[in-house]
């Protein structure tokens, strides 16, 4: 075992260590400075769009006025689609009573 890790060149190894460092580390900065640039360009676009879509104005500054028989159709859809029942049951509940002395469950201490 000993003469195992006498006969590796470390002078060779410790190069190629650095030299792995070295090149992940200068990926992840070139990846960052990429992903920096794209961010600018996007938010220039960004920023393009924005002015063009603040120019336009709307044409009619009217009000809607919704009428009384309008709420109520509103409120009559809303019910309908909330309160659908799949499954008709007839909503009765019953309990079915099965007596079982020698169960530790309903046991009378």
């Amino acid at each position: 075992m000993n003469n195992l890790i006498l006969d590796i060149n470390w002078s060779s190894t410790l190069t190629l260590v650095i030299v792995s460092f070295s090149l992940v580390i200068s990926i992840m900065f070139l990846f960052v400075g990429i992903l920096k640039i794209m961010g600018v360009i996007s938010k220039s676009n960004k920023l393009k769009k924005d002015k063009a879509n603040t120019k336009i104005e709307p044409q009619n500054n009217t009000k809607l006025e919704v009428t009384d028989l309008e709420y109520v159709a509103i409120a009559t859809a809303i019910n309908l689609y909330f309160d659908v029942n799949h499954d008709e049951e007839s909503l009765i509940l019953t309990i079915k009573n099965n007596p079982q002395i020698q169960s530790p469950w309903n046991a009378i201490k």
